[in-house]
């Protein structure tokens, strides 16, 4: 939904890859690299697959993390200034 929403922050997820293209909004992902519940490997290959359609997307690995990344993702990163700023070119 592009007329909805202008950045997603999809928190240890995954996606449809095949559906990559419809991303038209900057993506910053994040996921635990030790994830025992949604495996760490579908964020890899949904940011891969967007950015190999041409779309922005990021992945912010925490190594030593499980399933719980959004704790560290909220508490210690960037991520609520990143999601209420207004994209830029690069984005």
């Amino acid at each position: 939904y592009p007329e909805r929403f202008m950045k997603i922050a999809p928190l240890c997820s995954g996606g449809m890859s095949w559906r990559a293209w419809a991303i038209k909004m900057p993506v910053r992902a994040y996921h635990g690299k030790l994830d025992d519940v949604v495996p760490y490997a579908y964020s890899t290959l949904m940011v891969d697959a967007v950015n190999a359609c041409g779309g922005n997307a990021e992945l912010i690995t925490f190594d030593d993390l499980k399933h719980n990344c959004w704790d560290r993702a909220f508490e210690q990163t960037d991520l609520i200034k990143w999601l209420v700023e207004a994209p830029t070119k690069e984005q």
